[in-house]
C-alpha cells in the first residue's frame, strides 16, 4: 500500500500511520504503508484556486481526487487548515481501489493530526465509525481514541479482502466462460465455413456432370 501525502507538515506522522496499520497480530493481514511522495504547494495549482477559500471540505476533496488519480500510490492524502470548519477530514468510504476516489482530505490539528489520518484512511478502507460497526468500547481511531487497531476493524477489513478476492475469482471465471464462449462461436464458425465451401463444392460438381450431359 502506497499513499501519498500532499502538503504534509511532518513525515513522523506517516511513520505512525505505517507503524498502526503495520501490526499484523492486530490488523491481520500484511500491510505496507509507504510513503511514495512529498509534494508542498507554496503557492496552489490552478486546478485547486476556485475551492481554496471553501469551507466545504467535500468540494476540496472532489477537486483534489479529480486532479491527482495520475499519481502512482493506493491512496493521495491533502493537508490543509482554514477549512472545514469543525469537520476535521474526509474521505469517500471504501473507495481505496478506486483511482478516482481513493484520497482524502485532513485539516492539520498538532496532535489530532494522525489520529485524522488513521480515521480518513480506515474510511477509505471501508471502515465506518466504531458504534456502526458495532465495535466494543474502548473506541479505537475509527472512534475517539488515538492510533488504536480494534479487533472490530480487523472483521471488517478480512471481510472486504475477501469480498474483493471473490470479485476477482468471479471476474476471472467470466472471463474464462467469455474465452470459452468466443471459441465455441469461433469453431462453429469454421464448421459453418467448411459447410458452406462443401456445399459450394458439390455445386460446382452438379454443374459440371450437367454440361456432360
Amino acid at each position: 500500500m502506497q499513499i501519498y501525502f500532499v502538503v504534509i507538515l511532518n513525515q513522523h506522522l506517516v511513520l505512525k500511520v505505517a507503524r498502526v496499520y503495520g501490526e499484523v497480530e492486530k490488523v491481520g493481514v500484511p500491510f505496507d504503508v509507504q510513503l511514495k511522495r512529498i509534494e508542498v504547494w507554496w503557492t496552489n495549482p490552478t486546478f485547486y484556486r476556485p475551492v481554496q477559500k471553501d469551507q466545504n471540505m467535500g468540494k476540496h476533496l472532489s477537486v483534489f481526487c479529480n486532479n491527482t488519480r495520475s499519481q502512482p500510490a493506493d491512496h493521495r492524502m491533502l493537508y490543509t487548515i482554514g477549512v472545514g470548519g469543525r469537520v476535521a477530514g474526509i474521505a469517500y468510504v471504501g473507495q481505496v481501489c478506486r483511482a478516482s476516489h481513493s484520497c482524502s482530505v485532513v485539516r492539520s490539528r498538532k496532535k489530532s493530526t494522525v489520529f485524522v489520518e488513521l480515521h480518513e484512511f480506515g474510511h477509505s478502507l471501508g471502515f465506518h465509525h466504531d458504534p456502526k460497526m458495532d465495535c466494543p468500547r474502548p473506541y479505537g481511531f475509527m472512534g475517539w481514541k488515538y492510533s488504536t487497531f480494534q479487533p472490530c476493524y480487523r472483521t471488517e477489513l478480512l471481510k472486504r479482502i475477501s469480498l474483493l478476492t471473490k470479485s476477482e475469482e468471479e471476474e476471472e471465471e467470466e472471463e474464462e466462460e467469455e474465452e470459452e464462449e468466443e471459441e465455441e462461436e469461433e469453431e462453429e464458425e469454421e464448421e459453418e465455413e467448411e459447410e458452406e465451401e462443401e456445399e459450394e463444392e458439390e455445386e460446382k460438381e452438379d454443374e459440371k456432370e450437367g454440361r456432360k450431359r
